[in-house]
Order: C-alpha cells, then sequence, then structure tokens
C-alpha cells in the first residue's frame, strides 16, 4: 500500500491570484508541461478568470476549479479551509497577495505542504508596501514550507520586512527556452510583412499584460519625443499582449497623434516571432522583479532599454546596464527616447548587445536549470 501510494502522481493545487496571460502563469504553465506525469495539476484563480488557459502548451494537462466564495474575507477563508479539507491536496502552491485567503486558511489548518510564490508588486503598491499587507504576510507565511521568489529584491523584502525566516525563503530565477527563443529571419520578414513595416522601418516593442504598473503611457509619451526628432518617422511600436489599459492607450496614442505609428497585436500564444520582427525591446514598468519577457526577448538577440527596476539591472550583461533609466530621474520619459533614438540608430550596437544578451541567457537563465529548481523543491515540500 505504501509503495502504491509513492508511485501515484503528486496532487497539487495552484490557487492564483488570477490567472491572465501574465508571467508567472505562463512560466506554470510551461513548468506544468515539464514536470511531467509525475505530478497531477488542478488550477483554481481567485478572480475566476482563467483566460491563460488559451496559452497551454502542448503537453500540458491540468483541471480548472470554481474559487470557494464566502461571505466577507472571514467567510472566504472558511470557504478555502473546507475545500483544502475536502481536496487534500499533496502540495498547495499560492500566488501572490490575492490568493491570501488561501494563504491564512492553509495556516489555520497547519497545512505544511505549502509553498507560497510572490512574484512582486502590483500598482497600489509600486510605491511602497501597505501595511496591512506586510503585517498579514508576516502572520500568514509564518509556518509555510517555502517562499519562493524570483529575484534578489524580494528576497530581502522577505526577510527584512516580511520577517520570513531566511531558511524558508528560497530564490528561483525564471528561465527560457533558448532553443525556442531565437532569431529568425523567416519569421522576422513575415510579421513585419503583416504589419505593413519596410525594410527601412525600426521596429521598437514591448511584451507584456495591458495593466497599469506597466506604465505604457510612459512608453507612448517618450515615443512621441522620439518621433519628433530626426529620422523619428521611421520608428514604429509593437505592443504585445492584451488587457484592461487597451481602451486608455489607444486614445492616448491618438491624443499624441501616434494612432498610425502603433501596432496592438494583442495576445499571441507564439511570442518567438514578435520578437524576431523587433530592433528594439523596452519595458517601462514601475515595478518589475524579473521578468520572463525581458529574458526572452534577450535570447532572441535584442538589444534592452528601459527602466530601472527589479532585477533588471543586474540581469543584462554589465555593460549594457547604462540603458537603464532609474525612476528618480528627473525627465524619465526624456531619458528613454534618447536611449531609444540612439540604439535605433546605431544597428551595430544593437547586434553586439543583443548577442552579449542572449549568451547571459543561455549561461545563467536556462528553462533547464528553473524546472530542475521547481521540481526539487516541489518534492522536498511533499515530502517525496
Amino acid at each position: 500500500m505504501g509503495a502504491h501510494a509513492e508511485r501515484r502522481p503528486l496532487r497539487v493545487l495552484h490557487a492564483f491570484a488570477t490567472f491572465v496571460p501574465a508571467g508567472p502563469q505562463l512560466r506554470t504553465l510551461d513548468l506544468i508541461a515539464g514536470l511531467g506525469e509525475e505530478f497531477e495539476h488542478e488550477i483554481i484563480a481567485c478572480d475566476d478568470e482563467l483566460s491563460a488557459r488559451h496559452s497551454t502548451p502542448e503537453g500540458c494537462r491540468y483541471a480548472c476549479l470554481p474559487c470557494p466564495k464566502g461571505s466577507g474575507p472571514l467567510g472566504n477563508v472558511r470557504a478555502w479551509r473546507k475545500l483544502l479539507n475536502e481536496r487534500q491536496p499533496d502540495l498547495l502552491l499560492t500566488y501572490n497577495w490575492g490568493s491570501f485567503d488561501a494563504v491564512l486558511a492553509a495556516r489555520s489548518l497547519s497545512v505544511g505542504h505549502h509553498v507560497h510564490h510572490e512574484e512582486g508588486f502590483n500598482a497600489d503598491e509600486a510605491g511602497g508596501q501597505l501595511r496591512r499587507r506586510i503585517w498579514a504576510r508576516r502572520l500568514g507565511l509564518g509556518r509555510i514550507a517555502r517562499l519562493v521568489v524570483p529575484s534578489r529584491l524580494l528576497e530581502c523584502v522577505a526577510t527584512q520586512d516580511w520577517k520570513v525566516s531566511p531558511q524558508q525563503v528560497q530564490l528561483v530565477l525564471n528561465g527560457v527556452c533558448t532553443e525556442r527563443f531565437q532569431s529568425n529571419e523567416t519569421d522576422r520578414t513575415r510579421i513585419r510583412s503583416e504589419l505593413g513595416l519596410t525594410s527601412e522601418d525600426l521596429l521598437l516593442g514591448s511584451v507584456g499584460h495591458l495593466r497599469p504598473i506597466k506604465r505604457y503611457d510612459r512608453l507612448l509619451r517618450s515615443l512621441a519625443r522620439v518621433r519628433a526628432g530626426a529620422s523619428g518617422e521611421r520608428v514604429h511600436l509593437c505592443l504585445v499582449g492584451a488587457g484592461q489599459e487597451r481602451e486608455r492607450l489607444e486614445a492616448l496614442a491618438l491624443e499624441l497623434g501616434l494612432a498610425d505609428r502603433i501596432h496592438w497585436a494583442g495576445h499571441q500564444s507564439d511570442l518567438a516571432p514578435w520578437y524576431s520582427a523587433m530592433d528594439l525591446f523596452t519595458l517601462t514598468s514601475d515595478s518589475e522583479q524579473l521578468p520572463v519577457s525581458l529574458l526572452e526577448a534577450m535570447a532572441c538577440g535584442l538589444a534592452v532599454a528601459g527602466t530601472d527596476v527589479g532585477d533588471v539591472h543586474i540581469t543584462l550583461p554589465e555593460s549594457t546596464r547604462d540603458q537603464l533609466v532609474p525612476l528618480a530621474h528627473n525627465d524619465v520619459e526624456g531619458e528613454l527616447a534618447r536611449l531609444y533614438a540612439d540604439l535605433l540608430a546605431d544597428k551595430d550596437k544593437r547586434t553586439a548587445q543583443g548577442q552579449l544578451n542572449r549568451e547571459r541567457v543561455q549561461r545563467d537563465y536556462s528553462r533547464d536549470q528553473m524546472l530542475t529548481a521547481y521540481r526539487d523543491l516541489y518534492l522536498k515540500a511533499a515530502k517525496r
């Protein structure tokens, strides 16, 4: 009986704040595919938003469950207690502040096989953490098996602000498949043709969920300043992603006179061709940790310019870090515009930096390294 129990798949319950096609959700789908038949997965989105299902890769199998609901915060915790007692997962995985009803339920039940993931902060905490959430994390994360963070910045926050024991905090760097993410001239030609670009046009690009923390409004205003300069008429922008900010950003683009220069690609399940079409990649967020899109762009040999947030600075090769703008700069948008213009005007510089970026990802941010780290962590937390 015991030997048979050891052979059965590990039953894993994932509790997400939301299951939209953003970095942590897409990384989890990739992990589910990579972990294989040794694990069985169920996913709950606390807001019942499950649109990331449309990005499920081949070989990735899981079931989706409705979120347990109660009357008010305490009622929600009770509903989660009931669900955890019913499902009895071998491993509970929770993600970010939005899953904290599940975290507190597990805490009250003394669930030991619990791993919590913190990926960063939304717009409401980009300028500083909310005190009530600090105290809730101190309470809720005290008995978990592990707290997983993707950046050294969050590693410090976890131990210093949330008072999680250093022995409980585990840094697992994001990783990408460099065989999948690499520049492809055929894809580049096809996508640029679909966008109506000529060989003379220059394409600045970004990939991400369209939400306030990403500050695509900052990107649009920076682009407007590039367009006002010499050779600016050749510059286009491609935004790959969907989300709540789309309508507001379209209105801003119209106001800035950029409507005919911005290509709204929407959600794309296969991102590699879109990176191939770009000449320069940017992130203009108020807060990031270790963005998966950054690693994908680097793996595709793109040069990068953007805001200096999270672990972006230490992820890039040292020689390219001067292309990041601190949020404390007195003219962030102007400095971004200057960097965009300089890099877009210098193809040789972009090519050299892109090669360094790809080598960096191949060495330090591979999918295999990430997958091994998560498998070992999950098996240990489940006492397998």
